[in-house]
């Protein structure tokens, strides 16, 4: 069996049992060899020995072949799921990523807005959300944060926050004045220990969402980007307001379910990027949608 597997109370109950058919048979094969002789003392002597051998393999080389069998399959786990082998930079990668998921984003909501300012400029505001899944069985660190850059777009982060309910001891609403920034230009929030997924659900606790609120200085024609953090299940985008702007998303498979709207199914992996780009409609312009590329 692999290593650092803990055996449950069904698989030492088992053990027990073996050990113990195999000191009764081992005790029976020498009472029958002893005692008894004749053809059908033969026979009960050799079925009592190859039950001990069945007993003793089962004790010795079953684990043995088990733990080879899951050292063989980790080494190349996707020719099991694929069916083909894949080439190592491609398996490598894919490995350390199923191993480091540990936090993973679901129903992420990118909710940009924009408003004209006299300057003819825009400001864009950017809200994202999400709720946050510790999918292991111990709990682990997070520290929402948010990288900003300087130059004509003057981004800064206006606010971080956690809606935790049942967990008062995670939620929390933070301010410019309130993060830590970091020499290389990031903003983080307070340190959070993220309950695994499966006690929340055993407990019946609501859901732990996390929220990050940006804004910036855009041309009136211009594009924006957000990157994902972790892997990233579902994303809805919403670009306001569709009346003022025509929106257009740089995803394939996007399904546009509104105006200035779009879902995207599925999973983004760490480092994605979502895109999106606007033109300011002028008077009597006629609004309609960019078809997604």
């Amino acid at each position: 069996m692999p290593r650092g597997h803990r055996k449950t109370a069904r698989e030492r109950l088992q053990t027990v049992a073996l050990w113990g058919v195999l000191v009764i048979a081992l005790t029976a094969v020498l009472v029958v060899r002893i005692g008894f002789a004749g053809a059908v003392a033969d026979a009960i002597s050799a079925a009592l020995e190859a039950l001990f051998i069945a007993a003793f393999l089962a004790l010795t080389v079953d684990p043995y072949l088990k733990k080879e069998f899951f050292r063989e399959a980790s080494t190349d786990i996707f020719f099991f799921w694929l069916g083909y082998a894949l080439p190592h930079e491609v398996g490598d990668y894919l490995q350390t990523f199923i191993m480091d998921t540990k936090l993973v984003r679901r129903e992420c909501e990118l909710r940009w807005n924009l408003r004209e300012l006299d300057t003819g400029k825009v400001e864009l505001k950017l809200r994202v959300s999400f709720i946050l899944q510790n999918v292991t069985n111990q709990r682990q660190d997070y520290q929402l944060g948010g990288s900003i850059f300087g130059g004509a777009a003057q981004e800064r982060v206006l606010e971080m926050r956690c809606d935790a309910p049942g967990l008062k001891e995670l939620e929390y609403v933070w301010g410019p004045r309130d993060f830590q920034a970091t020499s290389d230009g990031w903003l983080l929030g307070p340190h959070c220990s993220i309950p695994p997924q499966a006690t929340l659900d055993r407990e019946k606790r609501g859901d732990i969402r996390f929220s990050i609120l940006y804004a910036s200085l855009h041309e009136p024609d211009g594009s924006d980007v957000w990157m994902t953090g972790a892997p990233t299940i579902n994303v809805k985008v919403i670009c306001e307001p569709a009346d003022r702007f025509r929106f257009s998303i740089n995803q394939e498979g996007a399904e546009l379910v509104g105006p200035g709207q779009w879902e995207l199914k599925g999973i983004r992996l760490k480092d994605s990027v979502v895109g999106i780009s606007w033109q300011r409609l002028t008077e009597g312009h006629e609004l309609d949608e960019a078809p997604s590329p």
